[in-house]
């Protein structure tokens, strides 16, 4: 689950902020005794993370490649994590689940970095990609550490918005083209985050991310694994440019 539809669940999920959790059990290897009859102080996300401020901890969520959540409902498998409050019941399942202290949290999550934060920084990514010159851009767009919330969809709307080939080397592109997929990467995160909030589908919305044809040329779109991450791209070979 990309960073866009996580940071519209936390929105979705603001009812339970300030409830009790009176039971927390499934199969999560966490210590339930740190979250049971504990106060939900907020709920919010940061990159693909979903996070549960409870006192000074971080429960932290994060839903993988097939995580899902149910509200008030049930799938026909064990939670790894159910949360029951006054308010209703929270399902999690096939995710990764995990309690965090104040200062790991601090160390490894950085709001300024999250692709659809409000507190996101567009100078503190640009400067951060410097440390990636020699490696291929569609990796880079993929580093967490950042572009947190970057998925492969993003990643390959963005470089096709942006006519940048996603084999093209960090260095290579000029600084004015390297700010304008940083843009495209912010403004296309942006409104798949306004799908999710408006409950609607993304697919009018894309633009190469399983395409056919490209839209400015009509050429066909290619489908391989590309980069070190071996992750599959979308890409046009005529209209995205190779800085190499």
């Amino acid at each position: 689950m990309e960073g866009p539809p996580v940071k519209a669940l936390s929105i979705k999920l603001s009812s339970f902020v300030n409830e009790i959790i009176n039971d927390a059990k499934g199969n999560a290897k966490i210590n339930y005794d740190e979250i049971k009859n504990k106060k939900i102080d907020n709920i919010f996300s940061i990159g693909k993370n979903l996070f549960f401020k409870i006192n000074n901890k971080y429960l932290k969520i994060h839903f993988l490649m097939y995580g899902s959540i149910r509200i008030n409902s049930f799938k026909e498998m064990k939670e790894r994590l159910s949360l029951i409050t006054n308010n209703g019941f929270i399902n999690f399942y096939n995710c990764s689940v995990k309690i965090i202290n104040k200062k790991e949290f601090k160390e490894n999550f950085d709001e300024e970095l999250d692709i659809v934060s409000e507190k996101w920084n567009f100078e503190k990514v640009l400067n951060l990609i410097q440390k990636y010159k020699n490696q291929y851009i569609c990796d880079v767009l993929l580093y967490q550490e950042v572009f947190a919330g970057v998925g492969n969809i993003i990643k390959n709307e963005a470089l096709f918005l942006a006519k940048v080939h996603p084999l093209s080397i960090v260095e290579k592109i000029p600084e004015n083209v390297l700010r304008n997929i940083i843009l495209q990467t912010r403004n296309f995160s942006l409104k798949f985050l306004e799908t999710r909030l408006n409950n609607e589908s993304l697919k009018k919305y894309l633009n190469v991310y399983r395409i056919k044809n490209c839209k400015y040329c009509n050429n066909n779109i290619k489908i391989k694994k590309l980069g070190l991450l071996n992750r599959i791209s979308f890409y046009c070979e005529k209209c995205q440019i190779l800085y190499s």
